[in-house]
C-alpha cells in the first residue's frame, strides 16, 4: 500500500489513526479480542492516560496496545508511566464511559497483564 500523509496540519492526526488501525489489525490477527479503544486509566501519580487499544489475549491476559507511527513518534510521559506500572505489576484505575464499555468497573483498581508498543514506519 502506498500512501501520502502531509507532515503538517492534520497529517500527524491521520498518521496516528493509521497506526491505530494497523495495531488493531495486528491484535486481531494474533487472536486478541478488542475490548475497548481510548479507555482512560488513572495512574499511580494521579495523572490520566488514554491508550489506543485495550485487548484480551488468547490466554485471557489483559493487554494495552499503544501504536506509534513514524520514526519520531514517542510515548508520552503518561504512556511511559502506564507501561512502567504494568511491567512492575502495579495497579491503575479505569475511568469513564469507555472503561465501562470495555467491561471494566470505573473507579475500581485493576492490574493489567501486558503492555505492547506497536511501531510502524512512515517511510
Amino acid at each position: 500500500i502506498t500512501y501520502y500523509i502531509p507532515k503538517g496540519g492534520r497529517g500527524p492526526v491521520i498518521q496516528g489513526k493509521l497506526g491505530e488501525v494497523m495495531s488493531e489489525a495486528e491484535a486481531v490477527s494474533a487472536g486478541e479480542m478488542i475490548k475497548g479503544k481510548q479507555v482512560t486509566f488513572e495512574l499511580p501519580s494521579g495523572k490520566r492516560t488514554r491508550p489506543d487499544t485495550f485487548t484480551e489475549t488468547t490466554t485471557g491476559a489483559s493487554k494495552i496496545r499503544e501504536a506509534k507511527m513514524g520514526t519520531g513518534a514517542r510515548l508520552t510521559p503518561e504512556q511511559q508511566e502506564l507501561q512502567q506500572t504494568i511491567q512492575q505489576g502495579g495497579s491503575v484505575i479505569p475511568r469513564g464511559e469507555n472503561a465501562q464499555k470495555a467491561g471494566l468497573n470505573p473507579g475500581q483498581s485493576i492490574k493489567i497483564d501486558q503492555f505492547e508498543e506497536d511501531r510502524y514506519s512512515d517511510e
